[in-house]
């Protein structure tokens, strides 16, 4: 890998590689932020019919980014993000690759190569015709020769990234009332079905029945069932917090309220 990055700083200057980085940092990681908190605006509306704040959209994606990476990043951090996405002409950096990755997940996209494909926008479409003019107005930045040795190394790179990322990564896929590991599959990623494995989801998270008998609190008043509703509207409860399998809202945590109402009537 060592020697792929040297052949890349041989065949285009320092200046062609920065500008590539202030670009993506400009854009894509602005486009991201802005389009995760209103999709967080969205889902609070459509579940509360309340606006929420900034803050409760802030919590909703951290719990996401938690839950699907296994990194927590904190309420605080998303905000000031947000704000300096806001924030005309601020750049945007963020610096973990898994919470960028964990938010273009949160926006439908299998990672964040998939969001760069598939999600261009006016502004950014400007940027390319800007750098292609940039780089016709540079004297003897780049020849054909250097544009095709720099495809080439991408290639290289990518395919070389892919390969040892899936074939080390772990998987796993959720069976009606369990995490269960699997091979790895295009067509269950494509879908959202197939997520990385997480050892403790396979091993003790479960969809569980409840009646009137079950333990729903401990002897210190603390939790035992979390619920939440599936893609049916139907309420399933679970012996653990996190995000529903299918719908990927978080789970609440069981009330009186809930049990009187809706298990025990």
């Amino acid at each position: 890998m060592e020697s792929i990055w040297k052949l890349i700083s041989i065949c285009l200057p320092s200046q062609f590689c920065s500008f590539i980085i202030l670009k993506i940092k400009v854009i894509v990681h602005k486009e991201v932020i802005l389009e995760a908190f209103e999709k967080a605006r969205n889902d609070k509306m459509k579940e509360t019919g309340i606006e929420p704040s900034v803050s409760n959209c802030a919590s909703y994606i951290s719990d996401y980014i938690e839950e699907e990476s296994d990194f927590p990043y904190g309420e605080r951090s998303l905000r000031d993000l947000y704000k300096k996405a806001k924030t005309e002409n601020k750049s945007v950096e963020i610096k973990q690759p898994q919470v960028v990755d964990a938010l273009c997940k949160f926006l439908g996209f299998i990672d964040y190569r998939d969001f760069l494909k598939n999600n261009s926008t006016d502004k950014e479409s400007k940027e390319k015709i800007n750098f292609k003019e940039s780089l016709n107005s540079s004297e003897g930045v780049l020849n054909k020769r250097n544009v095709i040795a720099f495809a080439v190394t991408v290639l290289i790179v990518i395919s070389g990234v892919i390969y040892f990322s899936i074939d080390r990564q772990r998987w796993m896929i959720w069976e009606e009332d369990h995490y269960l590991e699997v091979p790895f599959n295009t067509e269950k990623l494509k879908s959202g079905a197939l997520k990385l494995y997480r050892k403790n989801r396979v091993k003790y998270f479960k969809k569980v029945a409840v009646n009137c008998n079950t333990e729903f609190f401990n002897k210190g008043n603390s939790v035992n069932i979390w619920y939440g509703k599936n893609a049916k509207k139907e309420l399933e409860y679970f012996n653990s917090e996190g995000l529903h399998p299918e719908t990927g809202k978080t789970l609440k945590p069981i009330t009186k309220y809930m049990i009187d109402k809706y298990i025990c009537r």
